[in-house]
């Protein structure tokens, strides 16, 4: 049995455009089953399927005064979900545990959710504040125009990385503190449109501190 906390974010790479938004991290949590395979006394794999959340947050507090507008004051969360498969191969020395290995996610959807007040500087225009959530919907990295919908926003749904590890335990217990680096693009291309979404990529990072029970040791 493994659970715990994670604090995610996202890294841009924009190869055609010199914004790229100002991210923050955000809490989540992960739950699933872990296998231990024996090899050695000091070397194993660790593999199973967890639940787990990602995503990133934005503070909108900076002036932004084109087009008339003076200042944007708020928030915007996303949260994103997968079902996660690892592969992390452990080297135990001692109570000592170092892993590294492979990862496979698959998305199941999640939510956006904003809150954020806009002033303008346009005399005689009030300010305006909008307030909601969007459902996130995991999906292939192109879609037609016409599938989008006003209410949903769209992510690739396959992500894969990397994972680094170190931590304490024994034989029945391990605590530990992981690296995620992600290497898929999250970002969903929309076909008819002539943009790479090669150029247009953004990635997972996860920092986690998981513990994990083994049964039967």
């Amino acid at each position: 049995l493994k659970a715990g906390v994670n604090i995610s974010n996202v890294a841009f790479d924009y190869k055609e455009s010199s914004f790229e938004p100002d991210t923050k991290s955000k809490l989540g949590f992960q739950l699933g089953l872990a296998v231990d395979l024996n090899l050695s006394e000091t070397l194993t794999i660790i593999t199973g399927l967890s639940f787990t959340q990602k995503g990133f947050s934005r503070d909108f507090d900076e002036e932004a005064k084109e087009d008339g507008i003076e200042s944007i004051d708020g928030y915007d969360r996303s949260t994103i979900n997968y079902i996660e498969l690892p592969v992390n191969v452990m080297i135990r020395i001692n109570a000592l545990q170092l892993s590294a290995g492979p990862f496979l996610g698959v998305g199941i959807g999640g939510k956006n959710k904003y809150d954020y007040k806009t002033t303008f500087s346009v005399a005689g225009v009030d300010s305006e504040t909008e307030k909601g959530d969007i459902k996130l919907v995991a999906s292939s990295p192109e879609r037609d125009i016409e599938d989008y919908k006003n209410d949903e926003g769209y992510y690739n749904r396959i992500d894969y990385g990397i994972n680094l590890g170190v931590g304490v335990g024994s034989e029945s217990l391990s605590i530990t503190l992981g690296y995620q680096l992600g290497l898929g693009n999250l970002n969903v291309a929309t076909n008819g449109i002539e943009e790479d979404r090669s150029d247009f990529k953004f990635s997972n990072r996860v920092i986690s501190l998981t513990g994990t029970f083994f049964f039967g040791r």
